[in-house]
């Protein structure tokens, strides 16, 4: 990608002013650059085009009192060489720490869909080193991925999206009576007990078997068609997140001397959620159409283990990457189940793969659903970290967190907001 024409930053700056409409806006001082972008679904005889849209840039830095915000229909591409020559300009007088590489970030962004992040995509049919390989690397450079032939059968799928449909589609009234979400159950709104907001309603369902069958509160409130179909997906995925968590310890430790001392800890990480006793997740979310674009679920990391998510197609999805790039996640393939890193298995690699920070903006004129199944560890279980994945050699590298138990780092989790970094307070 060409990131800033030949004819220099200053012109850049210059041609966008006479081409675009600026407005002063002032933001917090930061030592960060910050671009943010969004599109809009087409509705109608347009459903499935994308259209253009108004994105706004925001540049803050700490040598700016003030910055601009940028509105253009233009395209990523040249939306992005003018954000790349603010960078260049401000750099020149910044300390070389601060500056990132332009074209390193630049890299992810996909060709094919110049307005979205294409993330890697796993086949789960390849050979397995060579699947296990590409997952341990999209989790070092990304956080996140996507699987392919995962081997969770549509007939498991569409049951459990046509009942995810069927419930928010039922007056309020209804959903109600399933009671708020303390800690499972329909909210709307508020997300947490500590003022998030967004625009989206969702049902929390505990996902561990034994409370599926055997609580009386489930039993009640939902049809013996909606807890099949739920029990049905979520073991499902439970063994999609297993497999994947299985492929994630080889490719940790890939090489013979490795693999041989690590025989006595296989599936150390499936383990935690094969326990019979695992605090696993299954939340819906339904993100009603908006006219403007809109926060549907505010930025955050997932603190459990694994995630693995399906949506309906439409895109919403956004991660963030180097210098606070917020980039949106295309849907494809129908047939992928999206999948990310966890705070715990950021905690439990030490640190070599990372749980990254991302949210779901509602910019669709159609509304949008998605399943989200949370690998979670027992409540009893002690987080530490694998023996030296992050090393080249079998010596212990120094461990980055403290041990903990997945109880004591749940608690801290749902004391704080949906934004705050939860997994610092565990540093040594």
């Amino acid at each position: 990608m060409k990131l800033v024409s030949s004819e220099g930053e200053e012109a850049v700056i210059s041609r966008a002013r006479e081409e675009m409409y600026w407005k002063k806006a002032r933001r917090a001082s930061s030592s960060q650059w910050v671009i943010n972008y969004g599109s809009h679904r087409a509705s109608g005889s347009e459903r499935g085009r994308w259209r253009r849209h108004t994105m706004p840039l925001f540049l803050s830095c700490s040598t700016y009192e003030n910055c601009h915000q940028l509105r253009s229909g233009c395209e990523v591409g040249r939306y992005y060489e003018i954000a790349t020559a603010f960078f260049k300009i401000w750099s020149r007088s910044r300390p070389s720490k601060y500056t990132r590489s332009m074209a390193q970030i630049g890299s992810r962004f996909s060709p094919r869909n110049n307005n979205h992040v294409e993330l890697p995509i796993v086949d789960l049919l390849w050979e397995r080193s060579e699947a296990s390989r590409k997952i341990v690397k999209a989790c070092e450079e990304f956080g996140f991925f996507k699987v392919i032939n995962h081997g969770v059968k549509q007939e498991i799928i569409a049951p459990m999206e046509e009942e995810t449909r069927s419930f928010f589609s039922k007056p309020e009234p209804d959903k109600q009576r399933v009671g708020p979400p303390d800690p499972y159950g329909y909210g709307s709104h508020n997300i947490g007990l500590n003022g998030d907001v967004g625009e989206v309603e969702y049902l929390l369902l505990h996902a561990n078997p034994l409370f599926i069958s055997h609580n009386s509160k489930y039993s009640s409130s939902f049809s013996h068609k909606f807890r099949c179909a739920t029990s049905r997906y979520v073991e499902g995925v439970r063994e999609l997140a297993c497999k994947i968590l299985d492929l994630i310890e080889e490719g940790l430790w890939a090489d013979e001397a490795k693999a041989q001392a690590h025989k006595a800890q296989a599936h150390q990480l499936s383990g935690l959620v094969r326990d019979l006793h695992n605090d696993s997740l299954l939340r819906l979310n339904h993100y009603p159409a908006q006219a403007e674009p809109k926060i549907g679920f505010g930025a955050h990391t997932d603190p459990q283990i694994l995630t693995i998510l399906r949506s309906n197609g439409l895109g919403g999805l956004q991660i963030s990457l180097e210098g606070g790039l917020w980039v949106p996640v295309h849907p494809h393939p129908p047939s992928a189940f999206c999948v990310n890193v966890g705070d715990v298995l950021q905690a439990m690699t030490n640190g070599r793969f990372v749980s990254v920070k991302h949210r779901a903006v509602v910019d669709s004129l159609s509304s949008r659903t998605s399943i989200v199944y949370f690998a979670a560890p027992p409540l009893h279980a002690t987080i530490s970290c694998l023996h030296n994945p992050r090393g080249s050699n079998l010596n212990p590298h120094p461990r980055l967190y403290r041990s903990f138990s997945w109880a004591e780092y749940k608690k801290t989790a749902y004391t704080m907001r949906l934004e705050d970094s939860r997994l610092n307070l565990f540093k040594l």
